[in-house]
């Protein structure tokens, strides 16, 4: 009588592999997840650069704003010194 151990072998190597490209798939979404969450730190990092920048533009456009308004209210108000240094009378 003659055991076949062929077949339990065959099943040996199926399941080394089986097992082996199963921890291959779980580390790959290991480093996914973590890739993942580090995506969403520099979002959130991105977002808040965006709202400093929005504020720094709307800062800058106002005091633009406001000194083209002095510049524009002096010259129709007529109190900007006349270029030429002599007087008219």
């Amino acid at each position: 009588m003659s055991i076949d151990t062929s077949g339990d072998f065959d099943e040996q190597i199926l399941l080394t592999s089986s097992s082996s490209k199963l921890d291959n798939i779980e580390a790959n979404i290991s480093s996914a997840d973590r890739n993942v969450g580090k995506g969403v730190g520099e979002l959130r990092q991105a977002a808040g650069y965006l709202d400093s920048a929005r504020t720094k533009m709307c800062c800058i456009i106002v005091t633009i704003l406001i000194i083209v308004g002095i510049v524009v209210g002096a010259l129709v108000l007529g109190t900007v010194a006349p270029l030429s240094p002599h007087r008219v009378d």
